[in-house]
């Protein structure tokens, strides 16, 4: 997870819009390559005179392991939203315990 600042990538209908030699485009490249799940499909960053975007990934190698995600409000003066998210994960049930 993280801020990426990496525009042109639009990971809702799966494009970039730079070229191939654009830190952006090598980006979604190895993302589609690894099989990541991008999570956040709203936009995070909010500055003045500029169109909002999402900056901000959350990256997982699952679907549906991050849900209820909730965008809030920046914090102080920062351009980027608040990000919080449920986490789902289970215990592996094939796991030996006993010793």
């Amino acid at each position: 997870m993280g801020d990426f600042n990496c525009p042109s990538i639009n990971f809702r209908d799966g494009y970039v819009s730079a070229g191939p030699a654009s830190v952006d485009y090598k980006l979604f490249d190895k993302i589609q390559d690894l099989l990541l799940v991008e999570n956040i499909q709203q936009e995070t960053h909010f500055r003045d005179g500029t169109t909002p975007s999402n900056l901000d990934y959350v990256l997982t190698d699952e679907e549906n392991i991050v849900q209820d995600v909730v965008i809030e409000e920046a914090l102080g003066k920062s351009d980027h939203a608040v990000l919080q998210w449920r986490l789902v994960v289970e215990p592996d049930s094939t796991r030996n315990t006993k010793s």
